[in-house]
């Protein structure tokens, strides 16, 4: 036993690394091979022919030991790495491969096909060839002891080095064969070896030699066999970690029969209470809040040197524990004490496996452990937990108590197309638009693995039920199958023609299903990578399918409108499930097979009777389409994730909405439920990963305002009231001091576009894609009038300064003009080759300015002719928004190529452009002393520029999503923006004190954007953007204060009001206690 273990001290002479070793060509080996036998290698070293990988076996020697090569494409991946290892000459790579596995895995097949690989190394890239072989075997004399490896090995050496065998010969210790491995490796290898180096015999390459030994657990090895059998006398024993252990199931058998075992009979029930009433009282004593006495919550654990290490916090504590007392205070004590022992992604499976446990007994205790596991995660995965006292200070002060509940945000840089939970693991399965396949730990929100290979965007990912393998789907038109434990691609499915939509595996995991645009279903063996069948019918490309857990049947969804059935087995059609009246986006079955629900274009879900393919229920709610849709585990829930950027929860029975999640800032991709249906996670086109509790329904607080989007904002001439229009049909007045509504008009049957206030105040007017114009009563919101008149979509609407004109622009390509009391057209300017998206008057009345879409032009109409007077060019994109300065002499433009363009109005000279913003511009506006230019982009920002040097004088921010509309009131001082995210912010745009852009140092890739009261930590994007990591900094920027979600939209000092109120955060550290001062946020 101690010669084998100084065989593997081998490594410690380095062979393999040699300066001096030559490859003999085949031509002059015969003749040194000749030389060597006859004179002593034969007669004195006695090697073992059977054990060399060449050596023909024949008759019962070939019955007994079969040796082959891998099957040519097999293996691929392993054999790769051991050649790649082999060939890796650097001082970095290891002088040992230890290739490890299962018996019957193919260790010996695949070091034969190493060995016969390197015999004669006739690869071009091939820096070493094979010195010495040994394959062990129990089943001859001459393979099974440890004491002919050494002498083989030399053996074989010797033929291939001349040098060595030289110095081998004049060593003359040939008698040393009959010693132990210490002394043959001393003796015949580590000596002449040494020697051959010094004398610069031979100058051939290649230089290294590969050694290879197989089955070395086949040595016979007397004191392993004592030593096992007497480790079998006794039947307990203690590991490293002191926990007490059977050496054989046997004992514990007979431990735990009463009949057997008698008065030794242990009982599991009254053990496991006595051990779990020890641990609380353990708990109860030794945990207490700041257990670790951190004296400052300002900085990051990892630069905390004082910081006790996890062996002062004794881990049994905290890491057996129980209930209600727990419950009430200590299980933040705990959740600190794991977070130091860097356990905190133990937390929350410990706490719902509580939760399991207790569900039937006391259903109170069962609802606080929930709770107390979606905190558990909450903090886990945040930034927070990098600093442990942020645990109270962050975490405990932002956990969303009122409100569908994100636990956790995942950031994955790039679009993600696909989710899944992996069955009980806590892990979750990604793919992204990038190609790539990611594997997060569910519990604290980290990458454990990337999976490479597509070649183009991964559109689907499932997991296995066992959770050993993952399927994913591509635009590359091919189906990979994932080894979840390596990372390797298993089997490549090969065979459709078009991009593969979506991928499902059979509960069995011996199946997978695939949809394709090119309108084939297809069923593979998942093993192998054949194809079962091809199921044909649909008309359009298949965009979901899904097989019934059973295995029996396959639904498909096609965007020729119908839901499919088929019989898994044989192909055949058995049903077609029609009623929606846009193709289908998503489909999947309940688990006990009696349900299916489908998603689709037509913004609805539906669930459908299995059997009979009746519509049992319409689920209605979204705005938009619906991208995804599932079943929760019991099937009494469904999960709908949709394109108008929320995740909804419906009970399936009632057909009714229980939930709505909000947060991502694009559009939903994917959602799926985790297998005890207490989490829900979805994937969004705004790059990210999101986790939601489902365990408790939370009751949601009814807000006042709108529902989707914004898209057009304006201040009353006196600045008390602002308009806004949304595409959830409405218009609405708020006080802009207050915030509150004052006024809904409604009448609208299409999203609103654009809305203007009259001079006055007395009149609105809006513009909506129902092709109509709205005049509405300013002070009471009636509806005074409709223009009809344009053959498409309002895109802008504007009031003349006198009020007795109001102008429109259309997606029909034309401007027009109508008087603001009788409704009747006075005028209709065209010329645009492309939707007109904006319109202004200049202040005087005279003239109109217009911006379109497809001709990247600026004109400017003669307000009484209709004549076109100038037309600016300039713009490489569409232009968006245009707006005439007070004196009528500028006029601004905004643009998709990201620019603002300031024109003289009269001769259309382009007098300065203004560039900063990342995204598209979408609306501009003058102020009123035509000094100062505002204008809104799709990069969330508003920004505020010079007019006449085209200097930028301020960034306002706070907006999480793109700014649709902009407008400055009268007096100059406050700026309204509408946005996407569904806010109307109202800014403070006199001061000066705006956020300026510091490096953080040592080249983090992070900036800081400087506040009077603390400073926003920011990410920089590798395109020059950047985002808010959520963590507050003092203004010096060295002490972290508060972590507050990105999600929770902060209100910026300059940011003065937010409509609704419910649409920002406030954060107020006047009075918290932070630094030292933390540990007051807990007085017993």
């Amino acid at each position: 036993m101690s010669n084998i273990s100084y065989l593997s001290n081998a490594r410690n002479f380095s062979i393999t690394n040699s300066s001096l070793n030559t490859f003999i060509s085949t031509s002059n080996t015969d003749a040194i091979q000749e030389d060597l036998k006859q004179v002593f290698l034969l007669d004195h070293l006695k090697p073992s022919h059977i054990a060399d990988h060449k050596f023909h076996l024949v008759g019962e020697q070939r019955e007994v030991l079969r040796r082959a090569i891998c099957t040519p494409g097999t293996r691929v991946t392993i054999l790769g790495s051991i050649i790649k290892w082999a060939n890796d000459t650097s001082s970095e790579s290891e002088d040992i491969y230890w290739l490890f596995g299962p018996a019957g895995s193919g260790k010996s097949t695949i070091a034969y096909t190493i060995a016969r690989r390197f015999d004669l190394a006739v690869e071009v890239d091939d820096t070493i060839i094979l010195g010495g072989n040994f394959f062990c075997s129990r089943q001859f004399e001459d393979t099974r002891y440890e004491t002919h490896i050494a002498r083989t090995v030399v053996y074989h050496l010797a033929l291939r080095c001349k040098a060595f065998a030289n110095a081998l010969r004049r060593s003359g210790k040939f008698n040393t064969v009959h010693h132990d491995v210490r002394a043959q490796l001393e003796d015949l290898l580590f000596g002449p070896w040494l020697e051959s180096e010094s004398t610069g015999e031979d100058s051939f390459t290649p230089r290294r030699y590969l050694i290879v030994i197989d089955a070395l657990d086949e040595i016979y090895q007397q004191e392993v066999a004592d030593a096992v059998v007497s480790r079998l006398h006794a039947v307990l024993y203690t590991d490293t970690d002191n926990h007490v252990l059977s050496y054989h199931q046997s004992f514990s058998d007979f431990m735990f029969d009463h009949n057997r075992s008698k008065e030794y009979w242990c009982d599991h029930a009254v053990l496991h209470r006595h051990l779990t009433e020890s641990c609380f009282h353990v708990m109860n004593a030794g945990l207490r809040f700041n257990i670790a006495n951190i004296r400052s919550s300002f900085i990051l654990d990892s630069d905390n040197h004082a910081l006790p290490t996890p062996d002062t916090v004794d881990s049994l504590i905290v890491t057996l524990w129980t209930l209600s007392d727990f419950l009430e205070l200590r299980a933040l004590f705990w959740m600190e004490a794991m977070n130091l022992l860097g356990c905190r992604g133990l937390c929350d499976p410990m706490l719902q496996m509580a939760r399991k446990w207790v569900t039937n007994y006391d259903a109170e205790i069962a609802e606080q452990l929930a709770e107390a596991a979606s905190f558990a995660l909450y903090f886990s995965g945040s930034p927070a937990s990098l600093s442990t006292p942020h645990l109270y200070i962050s975490s405990l002060a932002t956990w969303p108590r009122n409100r569908g509940l994100q636990l956790m945000s995942l950031a994955v840089g790039s679009r993600v197309n696909a989710v899944a939970f992996s069955g009980d693991e806590p892990r979750i399965v990604s793919g992204s638009e990038d190609g790539l396949v990611t594997v997060w730990d569910a519990s604290i929100g980290k990458v454990q693995d990337v999976l490479e290979g597509h070649t183009n965007a991964v559109t689907s990912v499932a997991v296995s039920s066992d959770g050993w393998r993952i399927v994913s789907g591509s635009y590359d038109n091919s189906v990979r199958v994932w080894n979840t434990a390596t990372g390797e691609v298993e089997n490549i499915l090969e065979g459709h023609t078009d991009p593969v939509t979506s991928v499902a595996f059979s509960s069995d995991g011996t199946r997978v299903v695939s949809g394709s645009w090119d309108e084939s279903v297809r069923i593979w063996d998942a093993s192998t990578g054949e194809v079962q069948n091809v199921l044909e019918g649909h008309t359009a490309r298949v965009t979901s399918v899904a097989l019934s857990n059973d295995g029996m049947r396959i639904v498909s969804g096609s965007g020729d409108k119908s839901v499919r059935v088929w019989d898994a087995s044989t192909g055949e059609l058995q049903n077609i499930l029609d009623g929606h009246t846009y193709g289908i986006t998503s489909v999947a079955f309940s688990c006990d097979g009696r349900w299916i629900v489908s998603g689709s274009y037509d913004n609805s879900g539906r669930v459908w009777d299995a059997s009979t393919g009746e519509v049992q229920n319409v689920l209605e709610g979204h705005t938009d389409w619906v991208t995804s849709i599932t079943f929760s585990r019991d099937g009494r829930q469904v999960v709908s994730g949709s394109w108008d950027r929320s995740v909804r929860v419906w009970d399936v029975s009632t057909g009714e909405q229980q939930d709505v999640l909000e947060g991502h800032t694009n559009s939903v991709t994917s959602v799926a439920f985790s297998s005890d249906g207490s989490r829900i996670v979805s994937a969004s086109g705004d790059e990210s990963v999101r986790v939601w509790d489902a365990s408790i329904s939370k009751a949601h607080n009814v807000l006042e305002g709108h529902t989707n989007p914004i898209t057009s904002v304006d201040f009353s001439r006196d600045g008390t009231q602002i308009v806004s229009g949304s595409e959830d049909n409405s218009v609405i007045v708020w006080d802009a001091s207050t915030g509150e509504v004052k006024n809904v008009l409604e009448g609208h049957t299409k999203l609103v576009t654009s809305v203007a206030f009259s001079k006055d105040g007395r009149q609105i007017v809006s513009g909506s894609w129902d092709k109509s114009v709205m005049v509405w009563d300013g002070s009471t919101g009636e509806l005074q009038n409709v223009l009809e008149g344009h053959t498409s979509t309002v895109v802008t609407v504007a009031f003349s300064r006198d009020g007795r004109w109001i102008v429109s622009g259309s997606a029909d390509n034309s401007v027009r003009v109508w008087d603001a009391l009788t409704g009747k057209v006075q005028n209709v300017l065209e010329g645009h080759a492309g939707w007109v998206t904006s319109i202004s008057f200049s202040h005087d009345g005279r003239w109109i300015a217009s911006g379109a879409e497809d001709d990247y032009l600026v004109r400017i109409w003669d307000a009484s002719t209709g004549e076109v007077q100038n037309v600016l060019k300039g713009h490489t994109g569409s232009v968006t928004s245009v707006a005439f300065s007070t004196n009528g002499g500028k006029v601004a433009s905004g643009s998709l190529d990201r620019s603002v363009m300031v024109w003289v109005a009269s001769t259309g000279e382009l007098q300065t452009v203004l560039k900063g913003h990342t995204g598209g511009v979408t609306s501009v506006a003058f102020s009123r002393d035509g000094r100062r230019i505002v204008s809104g982009s799709d990069d969330k920002s508003v920004r505020v520029w010079d007019a006449l040097t085209g200097e930028l004088q301020n960034v306002l921010e706070g907006h999480m999503d793109w700014v649709t509309s902009v407008a400055f009131s009268r007096d100059g001082y406050r700026i309204v923006s509408g946005s996407e995210d569904e806010s109307v912010r109202v800014w403070d745009a006199s001061t000066k004190d705006m956020q300026d852009l510091l490096e953080v140092p040592s080249g983090s890739g992070q900036s800081l954007a400087t506040e009077p009261r603390y400073i926003q930590e920011r990410e920089v994007n590798p395109t020059g953007g950047y985002k808010c990591t959520g963590w507050l900094l003092s203004p010096d920027g060295n002490d972290y204060l508060i972590f507050v979600p990105p999600d929770a939209r902060l209100l910026t000092p300059r940011n003065i009001l937010t409509i609704p109120r419910s649409a920002c955060s406030y954060v107020y550290l006047q009075h918290a206690p932070l630094g030292a001062q933390w540990r007051n946020c807990y007085l017993p």
